[in-house]
């Protein structure tokens, strides 16, 4: 069949063995080859379709599907159809004001960690907008537990020599901390010209 894609020469095996119908499959339509820009997706039917990646014309490649961690779903940008990433002809207009945020990833209390039986913390840092509370970053952060009151974030700070403390606990549970926003909590204030990064550590256990 001439697709435009070279032959595989063991596409018809390889149909055999995963049980499909060769009939079918060499009369399905191969899909459009991508352009510069742009991506091939398939949408919930199986139908494949292209679409911009970024500006039209940007000359921005196609990307490779995103990495999904449960503990940083925010990461990614859920759309309306259950995909990721803005839907096709659209692009995502980016909040003005952010903080700097680090999210220790170690299994205890970061405040708990003997200094000297540790050689580094793992972590997630993100940008994260201004106008998100507190409830919605808890859940940006994988904590969510139908138990709100067991969704809690610590911000915590380095005192220096491998010894951390913390200043702030917030409970999910928590109606009136919840309705917060990141600018609220004061993550975005410049302190000497620059926004602080701002270290928390989360649990929804």
């Amino acid at each position: 069949m001439a697709s435009g894609y070279p032959a595989h020469p063991g596409a018809a095996a390889m149909m055999y063995y995963y049980g499909l119908n060769h009939a079918a499959a060499m009369a399905a339509p191969a899909p459009p080859h991508p352009r510069l820009g742009s991506t091939i997706a398939t949408d919930h039917k199986g139908q494949a379709y292209q679409y911009i990646s970024g500006l039209n014309g940007s000359n921005r490649f196609p990307q490779p599907a995103p990495a999904i961690d449960p503990d940083f779903p925010a990461a990614n940008l859920i759309n309306s159809t259950g995909g990721v990433g803005a839907e096709p002809g659209y692009n995502y207009f980016f909040p003005t004001q952010h903080a700097k945020v680090v999210v220790l990833k170690c299994a205890v209390p970061p405040w708990t960690l003997v200094p000297g039986t540790y050689a580094s913390i793992p972590f997630h840092a993100a940008k994260v907008p201004a106008n998100i509370t507190m409830a919605e970053l808890l859940v940006g952060f994988g904590a969510d537990n139908p138990d709100k009151g067991r969704n809690q974030v610590w911000e915590v700070y380095c005192q220096g020599g491998g010894r951390w403390g913390w200043r702030e606990h917030l409970r999910g549970d928590d109606e009136v901390m919840m309705v917060r926003t990141v600018r609220e909590m004061g993550w975005v204030e410049n302190r000497d010209g620059d926004v602080p990064t701002v270290y928390l550590w989360i649990t929804k256990n």
